[in-house]
């Protein structure tokens, strides 16, 4: 069988990092994979908990940390599997440290199902290191396939935990600052008591905003975001 080849069109991103990672409660998730990441043998790693919660950044991160130790390692979204097969798990079977996110989008699917069992196998066999994510933990899950159930309940499992207000802002400044934009705290004040404060609301708002202010050439001030709100 010919090896399935991972599309470019999947991959990490080198700007998501432990460093710029707002922990919060969720320290101890860092300590962890950083420790598995660096250490020889594998292992398997659940994290889980609502959209927003920081799971993709952490997965994004593993591989950086893992590719910064000179292991090999793979990132692979199952929410984008409208244009995949489920054999591109045999893509990742040689890597060293494999990042599989939004497990829920594959529940019921049993040729993924049976994919991700396999997969799952093949790498604790080898001594290779699982993380995976998923919005709820893997005994409340809905896999139709009991033994890759019963697997996903087999390791560490972390439910990640809630940031607090000032926290979903701090991450809201850092991604601006990634685009190269400057929120003021005026802005993220008058933003936060005037939209849902969960980090999916507002990263969302911030698309709006680098969109506004690259079409009217201004800059992101409180005027703008109250015209925006207004639109």
């Amino acid at each position: 069988m010919v090896e399935a080849q991972i599309p470019l069109t999947i991959g990490f991103s080198n700007r998501l990092i432990f460093a710029n990672f707002i922990s919060g409660k969720n320290e101890q998730v860092i300590d962890n994979l950083k420790l598995l990441i660096r250490e020889k043998s594998g292992g398997f790693i659940y994290l889980w908990g609502k959209s927003g919660s920081g799971k993709s950044h952490l997965l994004h991160a593993s591989c950086v940390e893992a590719t910064q130790q000179n292991k090999k390692s793979a990132y692979l979204p199952l929410d984008e599997i409208d244009f995949l097969e489920p054999e591109i798990f045999l893509s990742m079977e040689n890597q060293d440290v494999v990042c599989i996110d939004n497990l829920n989008f594959i529940e019921k699917n049993t040729d993924w199902e049976i994919g991700l069992f396999n997969l799952f196998n093949q790498l604790q066999q080898e001594n290779k290191l699982l993380i995976v994510s998923s919005t709820v933990n893997p005994l409340g899950s809905e896999f139709e396939l009991q033994d890759l159930k019963s697997r996903l309940a087999s390791g560490i499992i972390y439910h990640m935990q809630d940031l607090a207000d000032d926290e979903k802002l701090m991450v809201l400044k850092s991604r601006a600052q990634e685009r190269g934009l400057e929120l003021s705290q005026e802005v993220l004040d008058y933003l936060s008591n005037r939209v849902a404060r969960d980090l999916i609301s507002l990263i969302s708002w911030l698309d709006k905003l680098d969109e506004a202010s690259l079409i009217s050439k201004r800059k992101i001030t409180v005027p703008l975001l109250r015209d925006l709100l207004n639109n």
